[in-house]
């Protein structure tokens, strides 16, 4: 997992390395047409030439020869035109065909990193989060309530269909408004309830309005930070710590360890206190589980910053098998 930091330098250098390419395939292509036109590179050298002086004799005020110099510039660009016209040719066929028409592939526009740098990388955070989760295959269109029983639960006093379809609505306007003004979430229910595809859902709607969105599974989490408990800085510390929205996929199923859970009450608190929004999954569906396993500081910090989103039903994967 990169941090915003590396994506930015690793999208840089592929905006870059798209720009050597163009130049690099626009002079192979003017090479190739200076064999097919021999006269093409005097006439382009005659035209620059008298331009630069015509510009030079301007500015220290020799009028006549900077007269007599635009006359050449022009005998020589109607040369040059005859000449294009003759094998059908413009002269812009000959220049750079970049990426972007905006930063001409140097990452920069206007002063500001191009937009194209951004999307690129996007693009790459997307591909990191496809490889490790069905991103891809998780959109709202694609949740099917029909799975959901129809009758009505005691428990919940309606059905587990009409109930899901509360919060499918509910998760499609946080996508939908997604900012850093949104709530944390805790989705919890037992597996196969469709925590993970609408946590998935929302993260492709947060990635399409281009928020640096982390997915990464508890477990692969805490073993990753057991590992490098020692590391001075941990990259994938603060990664987690700093993403605009993190998604913390199936809280429950790590290997705790007292680093572990001091590690989980920062990582609620600090990201709490700089108001980023965070989706928790679990298995865990009671308070006193919660509680027990992660000691009542961590549990109560963690219930008291989120908006609890309970998933009823049945494992809709066996379904739909």
């Amino acid at each position: 997992m990169q941090t915003r930091e590396q994506l930015y330098r690793e999208a840089l250098r592929k905006v870059q390395s798209r720009r050597q390419r163009a130049t690099m395939l626009a002079q192979q292509k003017y090479n190739d047409t200076c064999r097919q036109i021999p006269q093409l590179p005097r006439l382009l050298a005659d035209l620059n030439r008298n331009r630069a002086f015509a510009a030079r004799y301007t500015l220290i005020g020799a009028a006549a020869q900077a007269e007599q110099c635009r006359r050449q510039a022009d005998e020589a660009e109607q040369a040059l035109q005859a000449l294009l016209a003759e094998n059908h040719l413009q002269l812009q066929q000959l220049d750079p065909v970049f990426t972007c028409p905006l930063c001409q592939d140097k990452g920069e526009y206007q002063g500001r990193t191009c937009q194209c740098v951004h999307t690129l990388v996007r693009q790459l955070r997307r591909k990191e989060i496809s490889r490790i989760s069905a991103l891809e295959l998780s959109h709202f269109d694609s949740f099917r309530l029909d799975l959901y029983p129809n009758e009505v639960w005691p428990d919940i006093q309606t059905s587990p269909r009409a109930h899901m379809a509360e919060i499918l609505a509910y998760c499609k306007a946080y996508a939908a408004h997604f900012s850093l003004k949104n709530p944390n979430l805790l989705m919890t229910g037992t597996a196969g309830l469709g925590k993970t595809h609408l946590a998935l859902a929302i993260a492709n709607e947060a990635l399409q309005k281009g928020a640096d969105v982390i997915y990464i599974s508890s477990r692969n989490l805490f073993d990753q930070l057991e590992r490098e408990k020692y590391t001075p800085s941990s990259d994938l510390a603060s990664t987690v710590q700093q993403a605009e929205l993190l998604i913390l996929d199936d809280l429950g199923t790590e290997y705790i360890t007292p680093y572990g859970i001091s590690f989980l009450y920062d990582l609620v608190n600090s990201r709490m206190l700089r108001q980023l929004p965070t989706i928790y999954t679990t298995n865990i569906t009671r308070e006193d589980m919660l509680r027990t396993r992660y000691t009542e500081k961590t549990a109560s910090r963690l219930l008291g910053s989120c908006e609890l989103l309970a998933f009823y039903g049945n494992d809709i994967r066996l379904l739909e098998k």
